[in-house]
């Protein structure tokens, strides 16, 4: 159970830096990302980027507790 606890949670946490990123760009609204034709500043994309990061921090918080719970591995 350890080593696949392990692999998810590095997982979960790199698809958690990644989606922070796109979500920080997103918010931000930097010049360089009008050229393109999408509406990145609209509330539903901002909404659904803002859902995303909230799932998976549950996610990285949830893997966490039970890597606690059960292996030992992370001393808080």
């Amino acid at each position: 159970m350890g080593t696949e606890l392990g692999k998810t949670y590095i997982y979960s946490f790199i698809y958690y830096i990644i989606l922070l990123n796109i979500v920080l760009v997103f918010f931000s609204r930097p010049k360089f990302l009008e050229r393109f034709s999408f509406n990145y500043g609209s509330k539903k994309i901002r909404a659904i980027f803002g859902i995303l990061l909230f799932l998976s921090s549950f996610l990285i918080g949830s893997i966490t507790y039970v890597i606690r719970y059960y292996n030992g591995i992370i001393l808080i």
